[in-house]
């Protein structure tokens, strides 16, 4: 395996220290009593109309200070459209193609963008395992929904996952120092998507990905690094038995159809 890399981008979510949800009026708390923090707005209700929330759009400005990346003139939000039981709109309001912020770099480590978007609700898996395999129920809290959550894409930059691990570290040193985020790991206010793939040392050209999700706890932040090694041990394994030069991905991921926000108008700096 010495004559092979691993390449590593990561995905960070990271919630927003406000006062109020992402389009709504509904304080944010955590540890609340489920379902209590809910309003027409979050609930997805006919005729509720979305307001953008000055203070997390300002978060995400700062952010992109912090990490020298340019500041949008104009950004505008899309609804995603995907069907899930988390996301009672049937789509989430993110950012395509015009996000608040791009470029940038820390450590070393190029940033792709920065974007807004609102957080889903909450999954209870109800059973011994508390997931979804095996499960008898799931019960949906949406205390949780509409949360604002600032997207953090870096360039394929890291080549361990030690490394990565390390860049995550000052990142969240970062974002706490700046205060937009209390970064909160056990809370789930910070939480990490690890796309890797391999390709032979010296190559220029990416393989095909596979994504390592959910590591936001101590605990499963201490197993980033294992999981980027059994990432890299499985990709070269399937490549020793079929021949292939591709990398099996781990899931496929859905589709979704992306248009601009009827119900969001674009926003403009009032910069001169």
């Amino acid at each position: 395996m010495t004559d092979y890399e691993p390449v590593i981008g990561l995905e960070i979510h990271v919630q927003l220290a406000t006062r109020t949800k992402m389009f709504c009026g509904c304080e944010l708390s955590f540890g609340e009593p489920p379902n209590t923090r809910t309003c027409p707005v979050c609930l997805a209700l006919p005729g509720a109309l979305p307001v953008a929330n000055e203070q997390a759009i300002r978060n995400v400005l700062t952010i992109g200070l912090a990490l020298e990346c340019d500041l949008a003139e104009r950004s505008v939000f899309h609804r995603k459209n995907y069907f899930y039981p988390d996301s009672p709109k049937a789509y989430q309001i993110s950012q395509y193609d015009e996000p608040l912020c791009r470029g940038g770099r820390l450590a070393g480590v190029r940033i792709h963008r920065v974007h807004l978007e609102e957080d889903a609700a909450k999954l209870v898996h109800v059973g011994a395992s508390g997931r979804i395999h095996g499960s008898d129920a799931s019960i949906v809290d949406f205390n949780r929904c509409g949360t604002p959550l600032a997207e953090i894409v870096t360039e394929p930059d890291l080549h361990a996952a030690e490394d990565a691990r390390a860049w995550l570290e000052l990142l969240r040193t970062t974002l706490r120092q700046t205060g937009v985020s209390d970064v909160n790991m056990e809370e789930g206010s910070l939480r990490c998507d690890a796309n890797i793939s391999l390709r032979p040392v010296g190559s220029a050209v990416l393989g095909t990905k596979t994504e390592a999700s959910g590591r936001r706890s101590r605990a499963r932040r201490r197993s980033c690094a294992a999981a980027g090694r059994s990432s890299r041990r499985r990709c070269t394994s399937t490549r020793a038995r079929s021949g292939s030069r591709r990398c099996a991905p781990r899931r496929r991921r859905t589709t979704t159809a992306t248009s601009p926000s009827p119900t969001c108008c674009p926003w403009r700096s009032r910069r001169t």
